[in-house]
């Protein structure tokens, strides 16, 4: 794959827009050939292009969601909707930090819009969300002791949570009847 240089500084990026580096580049590590300067290069624009992606979806993120939690918090108080869990996708699944001995499970990334709590995210232990998956609402019943809201996520959680919101959104709007 080829990436052709833009100045995409004055391009903005959307969410929607076809982006080269969504592409899957597969790089075998195990080659007995070293990477050439032209793949270097690549990787590089690949990189460069994922981490202007990643700040666009934050700044998109960070002007949205404030405005959206102070309406989920507004409706909250006028008692229109009870204690709710609108539960999105994982975003994020990975390992916890090694450790001797290591560890058994991992952890998932899920996106959430909590009423009252607003969006943010929940990060579970993979074994207990598996677990809490069969259970009816065992999800949506232990959403609040893993609630960590929107300001006080890491800034690529924030990111990611840009993608999530139509569905968020949709599904906070759709339960208010």
């Amino acid at each position: 794959m080829t990436i052709q240089k833009a100045d995409v500084c004055r391009e903005p990026l959307s969410s929607s827009a076809a982006s080269p580096f969504l592409e899957t580049t597969i790089i075998p590590m195990n080659s007995p050939e070293p990477l050439l300067i032209a793949d270097l290069d690549e990787l590089l624009e690949l990189l460069r292009l994922s981490v202007l992606r990643l700040r666009h979806q934050l700044e998109f993120a960070e002007a949205r969601v404030p405005c959206w939690n102070q309406l989920v918090q507004e409706v909250w108080r006028t008692g229109l909707m009870s204690q709710t869990a609108i539960l999105g996708r994982l975003i994020e699944t990975r390992l916890y930090a090694p450790v001797e001995g290591g560890h058994s499970s991992g952890q998932v990334i899920q996106a959430s819009l909590l009423i009252p709590g607003g969006v943010g995210i929940l990060p579970w232990n993979t074994e207990d969300f598996v677990l809490y998956s069969k259970i009816s609402d065992g999800l949506e019943s232990h959403a609040w002791a893993h609630h960590i809201p929107f300001d006080r996520c890491e800034p690529a959680h924030q990111a990611a949570l840009a993608d999530e919101l139509p569905m968020l959104i949709g599904g906070f709007v759709r339960s208010l009847g």
